[in-house]
């Protein structure tokens, strides 16, 4: 464990914001099979391309190239996984640990 330096957390729970495949999460076998029929439907990869930033060799789309710059100095979780709830339920498991009520949020726990 490394002691904690943050002062303060910024916690951003982007419920229909920009997807995750064009943003952060790279990935290679959807490009691989992009217009591919799935389960009836047509795979769709992203247009944006990844690069790698900064020591943690963080991989960030092309949509943020400032943000990449300073992936050192972020935290990004991508494998945050929701298995028991449908999606609006997920949200609140997200943002205060319970699916059901909202008790303190992540940024409650972080600044402990």
């Amino acid at each position: 464990m490394f002691p904690a330096k943050a002062k303060r957390v910024i916690f951003l729970y982007m419920s229909g914001g920009v997807s995750h495949v064009d943003t952060f999460d790279p990935k290679p076998r959807l490009t691989a099979d992009h217009g591919k029929e799935h389960n009836g439907l047509f795979l769709h990869a992203t247009k944006y391309k990844y690069s790698r930033y900064a020591k943690c060799d963080t991989e960030v789309s092309e949509l943020f190239p400032n943000v990449g710059a300073m992936m050192d100095e972020l935290i990004s979780a991508s494998s945050v996984r929701e298995v028991r709830n449908p999606q609006p339920f997920a949200g609140r498991h997200a943002e205060s640990t319970s699916p059901r009520s909202r008790p303190a949020s992540i940024g409650s726990f972080e600044a402990r």
